[in-house]
């Protein structure tokens, strides 16, 4: 669930390629990028938490997922990364 959905603010196509981003996450590393007990603590970190990507991951993958998986919407990769409203 993207931060803009956790959050109430509604939401666009961007919030597809936030959960695009969260697939790619668990193929390339196997497991999700934020981790909590119960549903609660989990939004709580994708709200509030940085995201680590391992190190391992090649640049690209880096460039992709931070992109795919920014917490402001209006700054998320989108068509491209070119964002149109």
């Amino acid at each position: 669930m993207s931060p803009e959905i956790i959050l109430g603010k509604g939401h666009d196509k961007a919030a597809d390629w936030w959960s695009v981003g969260i697939l790619l996450f668990e193929m390339l590393i196997g497991q999700p990028p934020f981790h909590g007990g119960n549903k609660d603590k989990v939004q709580k970190k994708i709200v509030k938490d940085k995201m680590k990507l391992p190190a391992f991951l090649s640049s690209e993958a880096h460039a992709l997922l931070k992109g795919l998986l920014q917490k402001d919407p209006s700054k998320r990769l989108v068509n491209g990364g070119n964002r149109k409203r």
